[in-house]
């Protein structure tokens, strides 16, 4: 069931996952009128991260806004790629480590957060991810 919440000028989404990966995902954005501030999240079902393709979880708003977070257990990253408008160039990206010790067979919840269009973290079950590589712009 795909959840919506407006009020005081926020905006807040949370939709069924699309795949067995993927419990659910959502959206919130405490500002209507700025975009680029607010948070994503994806939680997971357990064996995700045993996965041997990548999981990818998104958002996307066409010419608006887009927000995509994708899994790679064979890296052990995650990717977080944040989109204004053309939803083709990245407005930022970053890449986050994840640790080898994760449990397997536990779901898991990742929340991005991102302020002004910058993505300034990750965390995985609340701990805090260490960034692997900057990009974007």
């Amino acid at each position: 069931m795909i959840k919506a919440d407006f009020g005081m000028g926020s905006i807040k989404y949370q939709f069924p996952g699309e795949r067995p990966e993927i419990k659910t995902f959502g959206i919130h954005i405490p500002d209507d009128s700025d975009l680029g501030t607010g948070s994503f999240t994806t939680t997971f079902s357990a064996k995700a991260f045993s996965s041997f393709e990548p999981v990818s979880s998104m958002i996307i708003n066409p010419h608006i806004f887009g927000i995509f977070a994708s899994l790679d257990n064979q890296g052990g990253t995650v990717g977080v790629r944040l989109h204004e408008s053309d939803g083709v160039t990245p407005k930022h990206q970053l890449i986050f480590h994840i640790s080898k010790d994760i449990d397997h067979d536990t779901a898991h919840t990742l929340v991005v957060e991102f302020v002004k269009w910058r993505i300034l973290s990750a965390l995985l079950d609340g701990a805090p991810l260490d960034i692997v590589e900057l990009g974007g712009h």
